[in-house]
Parts: C-alpha cells; sequence; structure tokens
C-alpha cells in the first residue's frame, strides 16, 4: 500500500463523513423542547434547540480535520529536518549506517500514526553498508515523496474542512433568524411583566456557556460580553480579504532572503489587542512569536515555522483554569430584572443581525480549498527545482516549510472566523435561555 493510500485510511478520507440527524429533548437549562416547530404559514422549521446541535456537530467535525492538519504539518516539519541532514550527510559523502538508524527511527516516529514505517519512504538501512551515498539519494527522494504525498493529504483534509465550513455558516446562517425572533418574542414578554420575582435566584445548567472568567457573570457583565463578542465581529470578520493574503504568499521566490516576508505580512495586519471576559470563559485574540533574521536562511527557515506552527486567530478558552465539565453545568445565577432582560435581547437581536449579514462574506471564502490546492502544485514545481548536486537540498527546506505555511495560515484564519460567529450564536442562544427561566419566576 502506498504512502498515500495509508495516509488516508488513516485520516478516514476514503468517503466523505455522514450526516446524523439529531433529534433533542432538552436545552442547557433542562426543558423539554422538541426539534421542529409550525411557522406562521403551517409550515415546520427547526427549533433553535436543533439547530444548535447541527452547528455544534458541525464544528467539532471542523475542530477534528484541525488536528489532523495540525498533525500532519508537525510530521512534515519532521520529515524536512530528516531530509535537509541528508542533503547534509550527501555532501560528505553520504549517510553512515549508525545516522541512517536514527534518521529511519526519526520518520517512524512521526510516521507510525499513518502505519507508515521507514521502508516506505526508502530508508533500506542494510543498503548503506554498500554504497551509502546511493542509499542516501535513493532515502531522500523517498522522504521527498512522502513529503509530496503528505502535502495532498494536507491539501485533501483541508478542502474537507473547507466544505465543513461551509456548511457550518450555512446553518448558523439560516439558524440565526430564528435566534432573532425568538429573542424578539422574549423582549416583548419581559415588557409585558410586571410584579416581582418569586426566588432572587435560579439554577441552570448554563455555567459552561455564560460563565465569565470562571464565575457566574452579573447581568452588566453578561450584557457587556455580549456587546464585546459583537465588537470582535463587526472589526475582525471583514479585516483580511483571505484570497488576496493567499495569493501574496505563493508569490514567491525561494532564492530570495525574504522568503517569509508576505506571511509576516499577513501576521502584523492581523494584529488585535486580546479581547477578554467574553461569555463561555472565552477570549478573542491573534499572536504570533515575532521573528528578527539571522541572516542564515536554515535559522530563519526554522523560527519562521515554528511561529506559523504558533499562529492563532479566533476565540479560545480564557487563562483562568475552568474547566467545562459535567460537575460545572448547573450553577445559580440570579435572576434577571426585566430591563436587564430587554437589554440582552436587544444586543442578541444585533449578533443575530451581524451573522445574517455574513451571508455574502461568507461565500467569496468557500473557494479557498481549490485555491491553495491549484497554487500549491505551482510551490510544488519551484521546489523540485531548488539546486542540484551539492546544492541539492539548500532552499528546498525552506520552500517545503513555507508551501506547509501557506495552508497553514489559511486554515487557522478559517478556523478562527468560523469559531467567532459559532461563540455569539452560542452564547445568545444560552443567554435566551437565561433570560426565559428569569421570566418564568415573576408574579404577574
Amino acid at each position: 500500500m502506498s504512502i498515500s493510500h495509508k495516509l488516508n485510511a488513516a485520516l478516514s478520507m476514503e468517503n466523505d463523513a455522514p450526516n446524523v440527524q439529531v433529534n433533542i429533548d432538552t436545552d442547557e437549562g433542562g426543558m423539554p423542547l422538541d426539534d421542529v416547530v409550525a411557522t406562521d404559514d403551517g409550515e415546520f422549521e427547526p427549533t433553535p434547540e436543533a439547530d444548535a446541535a447541527e452547528i455544534t456537530e458541525r464544528a467539532e467535525e471542523i475542530d477534528e480535520d484541525n488536528t489532523d492538519i495540525e498533525d500532519m504539518e508537525v510530521a512534515s516539519e519532521s520529515l524536512v529536518a530528516t531530509y535537509e541532514a541528508m542533503a547534509l550527510a550527501q555532501r560528505n559523502g553520504g549517510l553512515t549506517r549508525e545516522a541512517a538508524t536514527f534518521a529511519a527511527i526519526s520518520v517512524e516516529s512521526v510516521m507510525g500514526r499513518y502505519n507508515v514505517g521507514h521502508e516506505d519512504v526508502g530508508i533500506s538501512l542494510e543498503s548503506f553498508d554498500d554504497n551509502k551515498a546511493r542509499a542516501t539519494t535513493v532515502s531522500m527522494e523517498g522522504i521527498g515523496q512522502a513529503l509530496k504525498d503528505l502535502w495532498e493529504a494536507i491539501v485533501k483534509k483541508f478542502k474537507e474542512m473547507v466544505k465543513k465550513i461551509v456548511d457550518f455558516y450555512q446553518k448558523t446562517i439560516a439558524a440565526a433568524p430564528r435566534i432573532k425572533r425568538r429573542a424578539e418574542g422574549v423582549r416583548k414578554k419581559a415588557d409585558k411583566t410586571t410584579g416581582s420575582p418569586e426566588e432572587t435566584q435560579v439554577k441552570v445548567g448554563l455555567f459552561p456557556q455564560l460563565n465569565i472568567q470562571g464565575h457566574v457573570p452579573k447581568a452588566s457583565e453578561l450584557i457587556a460580553g455580549i456587546q464585546a463578542g459583537r465588537g470582535v465581529y463587526t472589526k475582525n470578520t471583514s479585516k483580511v480579504d483571505l484570497k488576496k493574503e493567499l495569493e501574496k504568499m505563493f508569490k514567491v521566490n525561494f532564492n530570495d532572503t525574504n522568503v517569509w516576508n508576505s506571511i509576516v505580512e499577513v501576521f502584523n495586519s492581523l494584529k488585535v489587542s486580546k479581547v477578554d471576559k467574553l461569555p463561555g470563559n472565552n477570549a478573542f485574540y491573534s499572536e504570533y512569536n515575532s521573528v528578527s533574521s539571522t541572516g542564515n536562511a536554515g535559522d530563519d527557515s526554522n523560527a519562521m515555522s515554528s511561529a506559523v506552527q504558533n499562529f492563532k486567530y479566533g476565540v479560545f478558552e480564557d487563562k483562568s483554569g475552568v474547566k467545562n465539565s459535567k460537575e460545572n453545568r448547573e450553577k445559580e445565577f440570579p435572576v434577571l430584572k426585566k430591563d436587564e432582560v430587554i437589554k440582552i435581547c436587544d444586543e442578541i437581536i444585533l449578533s443575530m443581525n451581524d451573522i445574517i449579514s455574513f451571508k455574502t462574506q461568507a461565500t467569496s471564502s468557500f473557494d479557498t480549498g481549490s485555491f491553495v490546492e491549484k497554487e500549491g502544485a505551482k510551490l510544488i514545481d519551484k521546489i523540485a527545482n531548488q539546486g542540484s548536486g551539492e546544492n541539492k537540498g539548500k532552499h528546498e527546506g525552506t520552500a517545503r516549510r513555507y508551501l506547509t505555511a501557506t495552508a497553514s495560515v489559511a486554515r487557522k484564519l478559517q478556523a478562527g472566523e468560523a469559531s467567532l460567529i459559532r461563540h455569539n450564536y452560542q452564547v445568545s442562544k444560552a443567554a435566551l435561555a437565561y433570560c426565559t427561566r428569569s421570566l418564568a419566576l415573576y408574579k404577574n
């Protein structure tokens, strides 16, 4: 079985993941619900609870693809490092049997999870006893093919992930009007509510979605958190034209000492101040390790590769140490005043309008996967021409790292944007459940 087939089998890429029908019985607060509801015109549509289940399912699938691609990027980096070591040894007559053994161990340590051994990439230890120069050349060719197969697997999985992101966008954009209508209904109810609540506290299973830095939020904190999420959304969802940035990154000259400049420019364009205290123990930020040129192409390549690997963009868990475990779900929340309910509903309506308006922007990013595949193929041709004879491998390591980096940046930007939309939707739905439970305690 070829490396490509082994990669596909290990990553379950032979067939698309099936769609799963989800039925919902209860919401976050434990209230029984149906998965569909009749509309005014007699048709049926999903409830926000059914929407949320499907949206969560799609988001989890995206997360799984993200993890798979990250693992392949790490494997690619390790193979590149091994290739560079072989290229250096080749200029000195080739690897010794002992060095080849270490190379084989290195290959299997990262490729073993894909059922790929050192012989699959052309490292035959016995051959190093006969002609180490020839054996090194064959091994380098095998690793080069493995890197090409890895790239193809990365692109294939990335295209799958983009499709899932598209599906996620479509479902979330379709679901947003239903949350908006619920918010309008709850607002009307709050406006008509009189009297006082029977209790001052209400116990709900909404702590994972609504906690702020590990504590039950005050109404003012929750309102501010929803506002902050909206502000992040409107400021950043259209911040970068991904295709334009990718076009710049793919127009690269590997003989240039400033190979990584275009990626650094993308990083710099994404610099945003960290926004914390978002509901769900979340924060939005972008970060990467700044890199200063050493003048040594090899050192700069390794440093930039590390910067790309550590690059983050999107909504992440805040550093409060709170884990959203089952034991952490139910907490007592203060019963909301009716004017607080109205303010929360107003913010949710605005937040859903933002998501609905994303439809046009989302459509423009749907072809990212195919674009990366097409332009990546051109870069592979460039890589194949990086040096010959004694210069073989001189720029190849940098070129291969750069190729992987372009896909990594594209992936993280796509996933980061989706994480922001997912966050605002989930928080809005949970906040509405909190509002509903609060209003139920009022005596008219």
